[in-house]
């Protein structure tokens, strides 16, 4: 059975966003199941162009990543409760996010060998 993290993202920031990204490549690279939980400032990552907003000098582009990541099999999880607060609809993030509940996200985290909230 393979291992499995769980990383929460609640911030857009480069500093912040581009690290999740590439732990959860590296982790899925090496055989590990991935599910990222993005919650508050950090659904502008997932809103459609909102990765072109992220960028770092030096480093590869923000939505690159994110394809890399989708290609591993990691997992891409919006908090349905910030989307609502946030005033963001489903329609506005990108077609591998699927929005799921705060519970949801807790019980992925409880079983997880990781969790991590970056």
């Amino acid at each position: 059975m393979a291992k499995k993290i769980v990383i929460a993202s609640g911030d857009s920031d480069p500093n912040r966003a581009y690290p999740v990204l590439i732990m959860a490549s590296a982790a899925a690279s090496a055989g590990v199941d991935v599910t990222l939980f993005y919650t508050m400032k950090g659904l502008e990552a997932l809103k459609k162009d909102g990765a072109k907003k992220i960028e770092m000098p030096g480093a590869p582009p923000f939505e690159d990543l994110m394809k890399q990541c989708v290609d591993l099999g990691v997992k891409f999880t919006a908090c349905s409760l910030a989307l609502s607060v946030m005033g963001i609809k489903k329609e506005e993030l990108v077609d591998f996010a699927t929005p799921v509940g705060v519970a949801t996200c807790i019980q992925e985290m409880l079983e997880a060998d990781k969790a991590l909230y970056i």
